[in-house]
């Protein structure tokens, strides 16, 4: 497994617009499985509201990951303020994830599109 063996940060960085002609909102859940496919690690962003059809970047590093990490699932989810039937909502681009150096964190952490969120570790962390 590349993440077990690797221990570095991962940095998830991501470009993301709402629509022009009224509000949207977004939120990313990444999760970490072991070899077993079981939830070792979770982590929910909180919700991000989206005013306009400009394309923002925004930017989340895991850390301090359990080491029987094995694979990830990451969700993006978007919706638009109104009722439309149909996909209307957030448009996400440019979606990477890559490990980075500890030293890079820091500065990562100051981007303006910083995503705060909540962890959970452990058995049974929960299922995406």
């Amino acid at each position: 497994s590349v993440l077990c063996q690797c221990a570095q940060p991962i940095a998830l960085r991501f470009h993301c617009s709402g629509r022009s002609d009224q509000l949207g909102h977004f939120n990313v859940n990444i999760g970490l499985l072991n070899a077993d496919g079981l939830s070792v690690y979770r982590w929910t962003s909180e919700r991000h509201k989206l005013s306009n059809a400009v394309f923002q970047e925004f930017v989340h590093v895991i850390q301090h990951y359990p080491k029987d990490a094995y694979t990830m699932q990451l969700v993006l989810e978007g919706k638009d303020s109104s009722f439309w039937s149909g996909y209307y909502g957030a448009k996400f681009s440019d979606i990477s994830l890559r490990f980075v150096k500890h030293s890079e964190v820091a500065s990562l952490k100051e981007h303006n599109g910083w995503l705060g969120g909540k962890v959970t570790m452990g058995p049974g962390a929960g299922v995406l």
